[in-house]
């Protein structure tokens, strides 16, 4: 199924290369800039990452719609244990 499945930005979470997440377990993210975009995705649960492949004629676009997702609460950084003052937008973290 994973090799059928395109990578990218879905209704529920994203197909990383390689598998996917959902943004309920997403916990934190990252670019690498290089020749092309990597958006590096942390699991909320547990310690490992995930690394999406992006275009760089697709970079602009896919930087809203996680901020979308962020505005919606649909990725969280701040939910879970630890101390959150609300000092920042996570939007920004895009």
């Amino acid at each position: 199924l994973s090799s059928r499945i395109t990578r990218g930005i879905y209704t529920d979470g994203v197909w990383t290369d390689s598998g996917f997440m959902s943004y309920g377990d997403i916990g934190g993210l990252t670019w690498k800039e290089g020749a092309v975009g990597t958006l590096v995705l942390a699991s909320r649960l547990r310690a490992f990452a995930r690394t999406l492949t992006v275009p760089g004629t697709r970079l602009g676009e896919v930087r809203r719609l996680l901020r979308e997702k962020i505005g919606e609460h649909a990725i969280e950084f701040d939910g879970g244990p630890g101390l959150h003052l609300g000092s920042r937008d996570t939007r920004e973290s895009v």
